[in-house]
């Protein structure tokens, strides 16, 4: 559904947004 596409993209971009975070810290 439409949705569930916009959950995992919200997934997605907290999960990228949470790697570049960590490597920009470290």
């Amino acid at each position: 559904s439409s949705g569930h596409a916009q959950q995992t993209g919200k997934t997605v971009a907290i999960v990228v947004g949470g790697a570049a975070l960590l490597f920009f810290v470290f």
